[in-house]
């Protein structure tokens, strides 16, 4: 039965949402289409709904499947600016988990806050979108729904993470599907402000107790979800803790030590410049910073530093034992600790291209003033003299160091990434 106005009309019974009501055969995003109507001034409620589109988009821009036989719809809100819009997604998750039990009786669970799970595969995707005027103040939030409701072929990279309503055993009436998430929405909507729906939203998840990976910035890590906490900042998520299975703690411990292993076969190799000699070892903690957590590759580097101090010829010119830390060139070993720390910190909170490589130049920054430092304080040379034999030598070499550990972080880390997602996807 075509999905139309009048048909999704006979079985709403709201006072706001869902009126006025759009409805079009293919639109290139529901969300595109309430941003282009509350630029002209569309009142809260308003509802487009689409049966495909064209270009549909998920969090972090990401492209958003949305084949003919799904359901589609995008809702104008206007908060209060005291809301806590930062709810409003786990909000929308909860009312359309209702509705789709409403409608099919099929079991619906919650992953994070934005994503509707049956069966283990992903049925349904939420986006909140918050438009701000001029002067930076919240102005209306878009908030945008896709269901797959008939059964239709997924991209080959889907095809294990994703499902219907009617390959889950129930093809429903899109229409009614339409107005009992406008009508469940309603309903939860005005609760937003007291937060009765949370405790609903946390029953429903299906990600707490278990392993989930974390990622922040370019970079992720393992952690198990303990609780559900909220925060103005950005709707409910997971807590994480301890509790984590051995085989977490197994992978966090293996992937620091391979990194270890990496800088000890990387940094004996060298070329003398004077009392500082050119080491590879310096690639090895960038890519540690770049591929792992500040505390993992603090390990890894850690790691290093105490096998050279205990003898083993891991530092330049195979050299090893405890005078090479406390020598004029040991503020340029421990530094490599600075290093790693800050630039995995860095990396981890800078979303751009350019986060990786700019990180990893501060942490050389860093690294160069501990061991400028320490080379002055062991020698009694002046800072300029220190500079000139210890750092200047070295700049073009880091330079390039810089940019081949990058070309191998940003596609081994979405590598990683990608495997880490499919591993954690049911």
């Amino acid at each position: 039965m075509p999905l139309t106005t009048t048909a999704i009309e006979k079985h709403l019974h709201t006072a706001r949402f869902g009126r006025p009501l759009f409805v079009h055969e293919e639109l290139d995003s529901t969300n595109l289409t309430a941003r282009r109507l509350t630029a002209q001034g569309a009142a809260e409620g308003t509802t487009v709904v689409a049966c495909r589109q064209t270009a549909g988009r998920g969090r972090l821009g990401r492209s958003f499947h949305s084949p003919d036989g799904g359901l589609y719809l995008s809702m104008i809100l206007r908060p209060a600016q005291t809301a806590d819009t930062g709810l409003i997604t786990s909000c929308a998750a909860v009312a359309t988990a209702r509705a789709i039990r409403r409608v099919t009786d099929l079991p619906v669970g919650i992953k994070w806050v934005n994503d509707l799970y049956i069966h283990g595969r992903k049925v349904c995707g939420i986006l909140a979108q918050g438009e701000l005027s001029p002067a930076g103040e919240l102005t209306a939030v878009i908030l945008g729904i896709g269901i797959n409701v008939a059964a239709a072929p997924f991209p080959s990279e889907l095809t294990p993470i994703a499902t219907s309503l009617e390959e889950a055993g129930c093809r429903p009436s899109r229409a009614a599907l339409v107005a009992a998430v406008l009508e469940e929405w309603e309903q939860a909507y005005a609760t937003l402000h007291t937060g009765d729906f949370l405790e609903e939203s946390r029953r429903l998840s299906v990600v707490l107790g278990r392993e989930i990976t974390v990622l922040r910035g370019d970079a992720s890590f393992s952690a198990v979800a303990q609780s559900i906490g909220t925060h103005r900042r950005g709707a409910d998520h997971p807590a994480f803790g301890g509790g984590e299975p051995a085989a977490v703690k197994l992978r966090r411990y293996l992937s620091a030590a391979l990194l270890g292993a990496v800088l000890c076969l990387l940094g004996p190799f060298s070329l003398p410049m004077g009392p500082i000699p050119l080491s590879l070892a310096t690639l090895g903690v960038y890519l540690a910073a770049g591929l792992l957590d500040p505390r993992r590759s603090g390990a890894a580097v850690g790691l290093y530093l105490l096998l050279g101090a205990l003898g083993l010829p891991v530092f330049a010119g195979f050299s090893g034992g405890v005078q090479r830390l406390i020598g004029p060139s040991g503020g340029f070993l421990l530094g490599y600790l600075l290093c790693a720390l800050l630039s995995s910190w860095l990396a981890t909170r800078l979303r751009k291209p350019w986060g990786t490589p700019f990180a990893l130049a501060v942490g050389t920054l860093a690294l160069y003033a501990v061991g400028t430092l320490w080379f002055t304080l062991q020698t009694q040379s002046s800072v300029g003299a220190a500079l000139l034999l210890c750092v200047v030598p070295f700049l073009v070499g880091d330079a390039i160091k810089i940019a081949i550990a990058t070309a191998v972080i940003l596609p081994l880390r979405k590598k990683l990434r990608r495997l880490e997602e499919r591993r954690h996807t049911d």
